[in-house]
């Protein structure tokens, strides 16, 4: 019988991990991730500090439908209340705005188009708010986007998906999002135009260095025994 040498079959085991790795994760739709950041120019700071906390990732669900989902990962009572959109191209790109698609946590919206997003006037390209969602009233904050939580909404795409990260990248589309509650108060925040890495992305990445550095070194040790030993 051939004999599989230590290294060779670690090397095995490795690959059948990346395998089942992929394997198991179902076929997910596109996704382009972006971060969010502060309003320039507004004078409100109560949430600046926390921007990095929410995420926004948009997906194609095929069929011209766009999915957004807006991440809440921040580590305090601070919510989502609102998202809302504008930018030139938002009303001719965008239709059909659904709310509560694929939602994570107890999260409940409705839309309502009629408030503007706080602090917008001071977002260069965002002119008027195009698309407004807002949570379910209700006591103690149910229904808004809590911490681990996600809102989705999706939109037909007048266009195909890699218009609408276009129009992300180029700032003529944006999302938005009212935050209440922070230590200090509420804050608003806009979309980054430079997509973010998936968690799971990273996630993966992560497992594989240090897969990989367990291996170097488990290794690397027995062949400097070797060299001691002759």
């Amino acid at each position: 019988m051939m004999k599989i040498s230590p290294v060779f079959s670690a090397l095995l085991v490795g690959a059948s991990v990346a395998v089942v790795t992929t394997v198991a994760r179902p076929a997910a739709a596109i996704t382009t991730s972006f971060g969010f950041q502060n309003i320039s120019g507004a004078n409100n700071t109560n949430g600046d500090a926390f921007a990095g906390s929410f995420r926004l990732d948009v997906s194609d669900l095929g069929n011209d439908t766009v999915r957004f989902a807006f991440n809440n990962s921040v580590a305090n009572q601070a919510r989502i209340d609102q998202v809302a959109f504008g930018g030139s191209q938002a009303s001719t790109l965008l239709s059909n705005f659904q709310v509560n698609v694929n939602n994570l946590g107890d999260v409940e919206f409705q839309i309502d188009n009629s408030p503007n997003l706080p602090q917008s006037g001071n977002i260069l390209e965002w002119g008027t708010t195009v698309f407004s969602a807002t949570r379910v009233p209700g006591q103690n904050n149910v229904n808004s986007v809590q911490t681990n939580e996600t809102l989705g909404v999706s939109f037909t795409a007048h266009g195909n998906y890699q218009a609408v990260i276009n129009a992300i990248l180029g700032r003529t589309l944006l999302a938005g999002i009212h935050v209440p509650a922070f230590p200090n108060g509420s804050d608003s925040f806009v979309n980054s135009s430079t997509p973010v890495p998936e968690p799971i992305t990273m996630l993966g990445l992560g497992v594989g260095t240090i897969g990989m550095g367990v291996l170097k070194r488990k290794y690397g040790n027995k062949e400097a025994k070797a060299k001691v030993a002759v």
